[in-house]
């Protein structure tokens, strides 16, 4: 007789939604395969207006600490609301946003959805303005350029999010 399996499971999360995401977290605890299904998405509908939300206010943050000249803040702000666009974006379509690796996926998911390159290249300016926040090598116009492509991303993902 063979002897029963005893699996250590994840933390599972507490608070609204709770059952979907626990749901979602065991589906890939045991490597269940393919996208979050639809009712997760209506579970967690609120999520992508909380994400495009968090992600305009960021943007708004750069822009001040740009002025102040904090470089290494406003290119953290810069990063982070693209991230949050991309997630909102990708919440939107229930596709995983739950790291780096599925923000670019997203994007390059997106590209093919729409035909904008531009998307893909707006997200790499965010991702080394992120870079930017650990290595502080970018000049402030350089931060400044690069957050006026994180901009235009904000408002093309903020109208694919809805």
């Amino acid at each position: 007789m063979a002897s029963p399996r005893f699996y250590r499971l994840p933390p599972l999360p507490r608070g609204p939604a709770a059952a979907a995401r626990a749901l979602l977290l065991l589906a890939e605890w045991f490597e269940v395969s393919g996208e979050p299904a639809s009712w997760y998405n209506l579970c967690m509908a609120s999520n992508g207006r909380h994400y495009s939300d968090t992600g305009r206010e960021f943007l708004a943050r750069a822009r001040t600490y740009l002025d102040e000249d904090d470089l290494l803040q406003a290119s953290e702000k810069g990063w982070g609301a693209a991230a949050q666009l991309v997630k909102a974006t990708a919440e939107a379509r229930g596709w995983r946003h739950r790291g780096h690796r599925d923000l670019f996926r997203a994007v390059d998911r997106l590209v093919e959805e729409t035909g904008d390159e531009d998307l893909r290249g707006a997200f790499g300016a965010a991702n080394a303005l992120h870079m930017n926040f650990y290595e502080g090598w970018l000049t402030h116009e350089t931060v400044e350029a690069h957050l006026a492509r994180v901009a235009e991303l904000v408002g093309k993902l903020d109208s694919l999010a809805e």
